[in-house]
C-alpha cells in the first residue's frame, strides 16, 4: 500500500475480483479500450507486474510497482478528478506515467504545461486486426499466414471445442505440459497467471477455444471482449509451435459477429514476438506514450 500524506490521502490496495465491475463501468463510460487498462489484463498480471490499485468514485489508477516506486498507469475516468489526482502526485515526487494515449499526452500537455517529457513506448503499443480478415485469410498479402494455419490444421485429427468451466482442467493440462518440455519452467508468472485465468473463467468472462485430438489435448486460447465490438486475447498455449497460428485462426471464426476487431496486446519490445504479430498484419496500432515529470 502507498499513502501520499495531506488533506486527501491516495491509497492503493491489492486489485482483488471486488473491483471489476466498479472498474469496467468507468474504463466504458469513459470509452478507454486499451488491454492495460481492461480488468482481466490487470487481474492476470497483478502478481508480475506488482499492481496496485487506487480506486474513488469516477476514477481508477493503477500503481506499478512496490512501495518506494513512483509509477503510474495514465489514470482512467473523470477530467477534474484525474486533475486532482495527479496534482496530488507530483507535488511529493517526481513520477512516471505509462501507458499513455495520445489524448492522455494532450491532457498532461494542456493542464501541467512544461512538467512532463515524453518519450513514444513501442513495446507497449497494442497491435489491432480486423477479425473478419484473420478469418478469410484472402489476397497475396496472407498466403504466408494462410500456410501457417493449413499446417496446423493437417497436423492432427482435430476436435476443437469451446473452452469453458466444465473442461478448463484440459487447458490446466496443455499450461502444465507446455510449462515442463516448452517453457522449461522459465517463467513462473505466466503459467501463474493462466492458471489465474483458468480458475476464474467465469468471473472473468473468459471464452476460448480447445483442440483436442483422441481425447488429449494439445492448445488452448482464450480471451475477453473489451469494448463492443473488440476482442482481447489474453492467452494461447500450445504444446506444438506450428499449430499456434490454426489454433487462433479456430478462435477467431468462433467469435460472435459484433466483434470487429482482435487486440493481441503489445510485443514487451521482444524482437521474436514483433516479428511475429508484424506477420499477422495488423490493421493498426494503439500507440501509446510514457511520460515523466521534469526535473527542474
Amino acid at each position: 500500500m502507498n499513502m501520499i500524506t495531506g488533506e486527501c490521502a491516495v491509497v492503493f490496495e491489492p486489485i482483488d475480483l471486488c473491483h471489476k465491475n466498479k472498474i469496467e463501468t468507468i474504463r466504458k463510460k469513459y470509452k478507454h479500450s486499451l488491454s492495460s487498462h481492461a480488468f482481466s489484463s490487470l487481474y492476470l498480471w497483478r502478481d508480475k507486474m506488482e499492481l496496485s490499485l487506487y480506486l474513488k468514485d469516477e476514477l481508477f489508477c493503477i500503481k506499478r510497482g512496490s512501495f518506494e516506486t513512483n509509477d503510474y498507469f495514465f489514470p482512467c475516468g473523470d477530467r477534474e478528478a484525474k486533475l486532482n489526482l495527479i496534482t496530488k502526485l507530483i507535488e511529493k515526487d517526481s513520477i512516471t506515467f505509462q501507458y499513455i494515449r495520445e489524448e492522455d499526452k494532450l491532457f498532461l500537455e494542456e493542464y501541467f504545461p512544461d512538467r512532463f517529457d515524453f518519450s513514444s513506448a513501442r513495446e507497449d503499443w497494442e497491435y489491432i486486426y480486423d477479425k473478419d480478415e484473420q478469418v478469410s485469410l484472402s489476397g497475396g498479402s496472407f498466403k504466408h499466414l494462410r500456410s501457417k494455419v493449413h499446417k496446423g490444421e493437417n497436423a492432427h485429427r482435430w476436435s476443437t471445442l469451446k473452452l469453458s468451466k466444465e473442461n478448463a482442467s484440459a487447458a490446466v493440462v496443455v499450461t502444465r505440459r507446455w510449462n515442463d518440455e516448452v517453457n522449461h519452467n522459465g517463467e513462473s508468472a505466466d503459467i501463474n497467471a493462466t492458471l489465474n485465468a483458468l480458475n476464474n473463467f467465469d468471473e472473468l468472462n473468459m471464452s476460448g477455444v480447445l483442440l483436442m485430438e483422441d481425447q488429449v489435448p494439445y492448445a488452448f486460447a482464450m480471451g475477453t471482449s473489451i469494448t463492443e465490438d473488440t476482442f482481447d486475447l489474453h492467452i494461447s498455449k500450445t504444446i506444438e509451435s506450428d499449430i499456434d497460428c490454426y489454433l487462433k485462426w479456430e478462435l477467431y471464426k468462433q467469435l460472435p459477429d459484433h466483434i470487429r476487431y482482435i487486440n493481441r496486446e503489445e510485443d514487451l519490445g521482444m524482437e521474436g514476438l514483433r516479428l511475429h504479430k508484424t506477420e499477422m498484419k495488423p490493421v493498426r496500432f494503439n500507440e501509446l506514450w510514457k511520460g515523466w515529470t521534469r526535473i527542474c
